[in-house]
């Protein structure tokens, strides 16, 4: 049973900021998560949701706030107004640290990563995880996806609410590139520019510096197949619509980072699993690995990846239509111990086929890039079980503002006799 009733008012004290961004308190031995909130202040808070061990409640008051607490750039972000009362109206969901600087943020997303380690993994691992913060934590995202919904004649265009249904009015996006808001100013201004969006329609405005700013309506007609992108191997060619990550310049870091992590490795064969146009791979290829091989399902992103190869002059890469649990396993037979494997999957982590693929086969290294610490942790596990050790790992800033970060982790199959690492 538990020991919170919905609806109820609890006095509380925020000892942590837990991912995904939410602070956590202790009441009457069980944890409630509140949302908006700095480790050291004290709120009233609502419970909204009661479980056996913990709640979820939304924050009424703040009664002692935090001494560097910061007033949001963006005011759809979660904050008290100057009374210290929470509004009650929906927010947006996406900046959980809007309300810090961003040295705050920092400090806390590498106390999540390493505790990742340290208390859910239970690793054996020396000094601080390297982080690569993000150049500037506004102005950084290349693309964004609006929401639209009609009252009549009047139209609403922006991001969802927290309560999954409302949409906010977004006039403009901190997060977002400036030249991406300067166009979604121009459409808003422009009589009969918007016209065409029908309620439940997704505008997506998406930038390079190649392209400047397209838009479109989502699952509708691209105004171009392929955009430009500037990349550590200089441009390429990626699908409209194809996954890229939204901020470049941390992106170019991540690259470079795993193509390091590979040099040091000095591998016979490169897979770069859930390769998109395989950015990873074409890089570790330009570095002199002689066999790459990228795996991906989007058809799109394949025949870019095998274009980008051309231009490239890289004749050593191979890119392979189907999914990772159809393509890894034929490919690791007979030289896994002479492969690393990147691993790069969606926020919901490996399958547990890929993952028994994997311990089965054991590649003798595994490049595990990661957006998602909760699936990643699960993931990690079954890996050092089925044998492999933990050599490095270190996390990027890609999101910043939200409870989002990425990271890359290296782990190494353990030769025959020795203890896996758990």
């Amino acid at each position: 049973m538990s020991p919170f009733t919905v609806g109820e008012s609890l006095t509380l004290e925020i000892t942590s900021v837990v991912f995904p961004g939410i602070g956590l308190a202790r009441h009457q031995g069980a944890v409630v998560f509140v949302p908006g909130v700095m480790a050291g202040e004290t709120v009233t808070a609502v419970v909204r949701k009661a479980a056996a061990r913990h709640a979820h409640a939304t924050p009424a008051t703040l009664t002692q706030a935090h001494p560097s607490r910061i007033i949001p750039t963006c005011p759809l972000a979660l904050h008290p107004d100057p009374d210290g009362s929470f509004p009650s109206r929906p927010v947006c969901p996406g900046c959980a640290y809007a309300h810090m600087p961003y040295a705050e943020e920092l400090a806390i997303k590498s106390s999540q990563f390493a505790n990742l380690f340290d208390h859910t993994l239970h690793i054996d691992r020396n000094g601080e995880i390297p982080a690569f913060p993000a150049p500037s934590p506004l102005g950084y995202r290349n693309k964004i996806t609006l929401h639209a919904r009609r009252t009549g004649q009047a139209l609403t265009l922006g991001y969802i609410g927290t309560d999954n249904s409302t949409v906010l009015d977004v006039p403009a996006c901190p997060l977002a590139a400036e030249a991406i808001n300067r166009t979604l100013s121009e459409l808003r201004t422009t009589p009969g520019a918007l016209d065409h969006l029908n309620d439940q329609a997704e505008l997506v405005l998406r930038h390079t510096s190649f392209n400047g700013v397209l838009h479109w309506i989502k699952r509708q007609t691209l105004p171009v197949p392929t955009l430009t992108e500037t990349t550590p191997l200089g441009p390429i060619q990626v699908p409209t619509d194809a996954f890229f990550q939204v901020n470049p310049p941390v992106a170019g870091e991540l690259v470079d980072q795993v193509r390091r992590m590979v040099h040091e490795q000095a591998p016979e064969r490169l897979i770069d699993a859930y390769g998109g146009i395989g950015l990873f791979g074409l890089a570790c290829a330009r570095d002199g690995i002689p066999s790459v091989h990228i795996l991906e399902s989007n058809e799109p992103s394949v025949i870019a990846a095998r274009l980008n190869a051309r231009t490239l002059k890289l004749a050593g890469v191979h890119a392979h239509i189907g999914t990772v649990e159809r393509t890894l396993a034929g490919l690791l037979k007979g030289v896994a111990e002479h492969t690393t494997v990147i691993i790069d999957p969606p926020r919901t982590g490996l399958s547990a086929q890929v993952r028994a693929s994997l311990v089965r086969l054991h590649p003798r290294h595994l490049l595990y890039v990661s957006c998602a610490p909760d699936t990643l942790a699960r993931d990690l596990r079954d890996l050092f079980t089925g044998g492999y050790r933990f050599r490095s790992t270190r996390w990027f800033d890609m999101f910043p503002r939200t409870p989002h970060f990425e990271t890359v982790t290296e782990l190494e199959w353990t030769p025959s006799g020795a203890a896996p690492q758990t």
